[in-house]
């Protein structure tokens, strides 16, 4: 099965090289093969309801989102939601909520139903400009939120790494 699924592989990559776009008509045709080949072969669309042989997405995605209410309702003062981003998009019925940890934002999309109820934190017309964090980093921050959870990089590392708002961290002393 490995095999074949390396062949189909390759095979996708050289109609993409080769028929470069130039025959819209017989490239979509192509994948459209190939897609049905990699179906026989095993592959399945992946989705909410894919499953590890544990949980789904699904299961998970609503796991992080009650965690991550737990922590926003428990530290209301650093947590804040809002129904569109600083600059006024949203993805469609989706919000975002976030802290703000001593170290930089901490934030994730969910939506709006049935989640937007479950976040008791105070409510912004525009959320605050996004400081660049990434998703490792957003759950570091969490991470480092715990009273006794180890410090597992330096203050200079921090400070080279995150947009810290203003807070300079080479000014405070240890």
């Amino acid at each position: 099965m490995k095999n074949e699924i390396k062949k189909l592989a390759e095979e996708i990559y050289r109609a993409g090289v080769a028929l470069d776009g130039s025959d819209f008509a017989h490239k979509s045709d192509h994948f459209e093969r190939l897609a049905g080949e990699l179906y026989k072969a095993g592959y399945r669309k992946i989705d909410g309801d894919t499953s590890d042989g544990y949980h789904t997405f699904n299961e998970l995605y609503h796991h992080r989102a009650v965690l991550f209410t737990m922590i926003c309702n428990q530290n209301k003062e650093i947590a804040w939601k809002s129904k569109k981003h600083s600059d006024g998009t949203m993805f469609d019925n989706m919000f975002i909520v976030g802290i703000e940890t001593p170290v930089g934002q901490a934030t994730y999309h969910y939506d709006i139903e049935p989640y937007w109820d479950y976040f008791n934190v105070k409510e912004l017309d525009n959320a605050p400009l996004w400081d660049g964090h990434t998703a490792e980093q957003a759950i570091e921050r969490i991470r480092l939120m715990a009273d006794d959870a180890p410090i597992v990089c330096t203050k200079a590392e921090i400070y080279d790494t995150y947009v810290i708002g203003g807070f300079d961290l080479a000014e405070t002393t240890d």
